[in-house]
């Protein structure tokens, strides 16, 4: 199968996604396959694959985290994490365990970095209280601790050594 037509299957994936919540009505792993379309999506055409990122972000509910989380990670990692930033200080109040977790890692990483991009004023304290809000929904308590964001957020604090 040549590129293009890969990355059309991949696109009509994702579209499918979008549109109907799913790659592909027969599959048994709708998350698995989203990842999979995205990634594979990233290798074949990094822009068409932000594009996509873009739209998960804002067209996708909170239950589609890891989906979301994913998109996420691509843009804060690509030439378009103004684009992220923008998205994390416009949404923080309706991130999901996943995406907060994604950016609080994303942080802690770029506290390395020799020139980090600038983040935006506030947007550490929105995180923040995102974070507190979840963590004391009893409904979300085994996604936290799935998904370790006690241990990240903690570390988070200690890299930019935050009061909590």
């Amino acid at each position: 199968m040549n590129k293009n037509m890969v990355v059309d299957k991949l696109v009509n994936g994702l579209n499918s996604l979008l549109e109907n919540g799913y790659i592909d009505p027969n599959s048994v792993d709708d998350e698995a396959d989203a990842l999979e379309y995205l990634g594979e999506l990233l290798v074949q055409d990094e822009t068409c694959c932000l594009s996509f990122c873009k739209k998960i972000l804002y067209t996708l509910t909170s239950r589609d985290g890891v989906i979301k989380g994913a998109a996420l990670d691509f843009l804060l990692l690509s030439d378009d994490w103004q684009d992220a930033f923008d998205y994390l200080m416009n949404n923080s109040e309706m991130l999901s365990v996943q995406e907060l977790k994604i950016a609080f890692f994303y942080f802690c990483c770029a506290k390395n970095e020799t020139a980090p991009y600038p983040v935006p004023d506030g947007l550490f304290k929105k995180l923040r209280s995102q974070y507190k809000i979840i963590k004391n929904d009893s409904d979300l308590n085994s996604d936290v601790r799935f998904y370790g964001l006690h241990e990240i957020y903690d570390e988070f604090i200690n890299s930019y050594q935050l009061n909590d």
